[in-house]
């Protein structure tokens, strides 16, 4: 299981990839370009389920 500390985020508005390490040295949880939408970057994994 991975730590804390290797969640990244994505800024919504340019793109730049952040890691919840480099977000808790800000004075607020933003982008250094000033947006505050942040999303989680997940891994491109498709899961299949088999239908019952």
């Amino acid at each position: 299981m991975s730590e804390e500390s290797d969640i990244v985020f994505v800024c919504m508005r340019c793109g730049r990839k952040s890691s919840l390490k480099e977000l808790e040295q800000l004075p607020e949880i933003k982008c250094i370009c000033g947006y505050r939408v942040l999303r989680k970057d997940r891994p491109s994994l498709v899961r299949q389920v088999k239908a019952v």
